[in-house]
């Protein structure tokens, strides 16, 4: 073999490494960081039109609010629900300046570190852009990384901020792991 058609092979060789090493540390729906973490995604709908958050052909009926599990969908118990980033959009004619993930405990159980018994999150949303033919305002959205540590039987909830009245329809979805005991 020439110099140059080792070089080359050992070149591809790093380059498929490179690509397919990463490939194989996310198998099997598990979390790169901790794989005994199980991926967590969750759509949360509100509206003040209820039709647009009800189920549809492409679909399941969305609601405002879920209860953190205390098991998986595979039965394993869940120690915490860590939300790592969170992302949506509102649409409509109304304005919002923000969307709200509020996350409260199922009694009157406060965090022995600060005495706090719920966890309160706010996300800017980007300015809409108003639309002039239609009169109406466009989408705004939002996306940002944070870290909101739930308990299982904490009650979250999404809400959000009316700056200016209106139709307003708003999704948030929810992206992290479970942590399993």
């Amino acid at each position: 073999m020439k110099r140059s058609d080792i070089f080359a092979m050992a070149t591809l060789i790093i380059y498929l490494g490179i690509i397919l090493i990463p490939l194989n540390t996310f198998a099997g729906g598990k979390n790169v960081d901790n794989p005994a973490n199980s991926p967590f995604a969750k759509t949360l709908c509100r509206s003040t039109v209820a039709s647009e958050c009800d189920a549809s052909a492409t679909q399941p009926a969305l609601t405002a609010s879920f209860v953190v599990p205390s098991a998986t969908s595979a039965g394993e118990p869940v120690k915490r629900l860590v939300i790592e980033f969170v992302s949506g959009t509102c649409v409509g004619s109304g304005r919002a300046t923000f969307v709200r993930i509020l996350g409260t405990p199922s009694g009157s159980l406060a965090n022995p570190d600060t005495g706090d018994n719920f966890s309160d999150n706010f996300f800017p949303l980007a300015v809409a852009q108003f639309i002039g033919p239609a009169g109406v305002n466009g989408v705004q959205s939002f996306a940002q990384s944070t870290r909101i540590y739930l308990d299982p039987g904490m009650t979250v909830t999404m809400s959000s901020n009316t700056a200016e009245a209106g139709t307003l329809h708003c999704r948030a979805h929810l992206n992290g792991y479970f942590v399993k005991d």
